[in-house]
C-alpha cells in the first residue's frame, strides 16, 4: 500500500498509523464475519443434506476450500498490517524522542544564557554598588569643586574631583572583578556538586 503524504513526516506518520489501525480493524471484522458465515453455512448445509438426503458435495466446496483460502489471505494481510503498524509506532516514537532531545538541548542552552545574563547583572550590580559606596566615602573631596578645574601637569597637582572620579572608577572595576571571581567560584562549587 503506497500512501503519498504532503507535509512533514511527523505529521504524516500518525495519519498513516491511523489508516493502518482502521485497516487492521476492518480485516479483523472480515475475519470474524467469514468465520461466523462459514459456521452458519456449514450448519445450513447439514440441514439441507438431512432434508434432501442427496450428495451436495459441490456446495461444500465453498466451506472446505474457498473459505479457508480467504481466512489464510486475511491472516497474511493482518500480519502485514500489524508489522507495518509496529514499524510506524517505532518511527513515531523515535521522532518524538529526537524532538524531545532537541527541545531539552534548547532549554539547556536557554538556561545557560539566562544564567550567564543573571551573573553579568549580578557582577555589574556588585561593581557599581561598591563603586557608589566608595564614591560616597570620597565625597568629602568634592566640596572643593568650586575651585577652577585646571589641566593636570607636573606643576599643577590633580584636582580632587579628578582624583575622586579616578578612584571611584578603579574601585568600581575592582568590585566588578571581585564579583566576577566570586560568582564564578560559586558556580564551580555548584558544578562539582552536580
Amino acid at each position: 500500500m503506497y500512501i503519498l503524504f504532503s507535509g512533514s513526516p511527523l505529521k504524516a506518520l500518525p495519519q498513516l498509523a491511523l489508516t493502518y489501525t482502521r485497516l487492521l480493524r476492518n480485516l479483523e471484522d472480515y475475519q470474524n464475519t467469514i468465520a461466523i458465515n462459514a459456521y452458519n453455512y456449514e450448519e445450513r448445509l447439514q440441514k439441507v443434506h438431512a432434508i434432501i438426503g442427496e450428495n451436495i458435495s459441490f456446495l461444500e466446496t465453498f466451506s472446505q476450500k474457498n473459505c479457508p483460502f480467504f481466512q489464510q489471505q486475511i491472516n497474511a494481510d493482518l500480519g502485514y498490517f500489524r508489522h507495518g503498524l509496529e514499524l510506524l509506532g517505532r518511527a513515531i516514537d523515535s521522532i518524538r524522542g529526537i524532538v524531545e532531545i532537541e527541545q531539552a538541548e534548547r532549554v539547556g542552552v536557554a538556561r545557560r544564557r539566562h544564567r550567564s545574563l543573571e551573573n553579568t547583572i549580578q557582577v555589574l550590580g556588585i561593581g557599581f554598588g561598591g563603586g557608589a559606596i566608595i564614591s560616597g566615602v570620597i565625597v568629602q573631596d568634592i566640596d572643593k569643586i568650586n575651585q577652577p578645574l585646571t589641566a593636570i601637569s607636573p606643576n599643577n597637582p590633580p584636582h580632587p574631583f579628578y582624583a575622586s572620579l579616578f578612584l571611584s572608577i578603579v574601585v568600581t572595576l575592582l568590585f566588578i572583578a571581585l564579583g566576577w571571581w566570586w560568582i564564578n567560584k560559586g558556580q564551580g562549587r555548584q558544578g562539582r556538586k552536580n
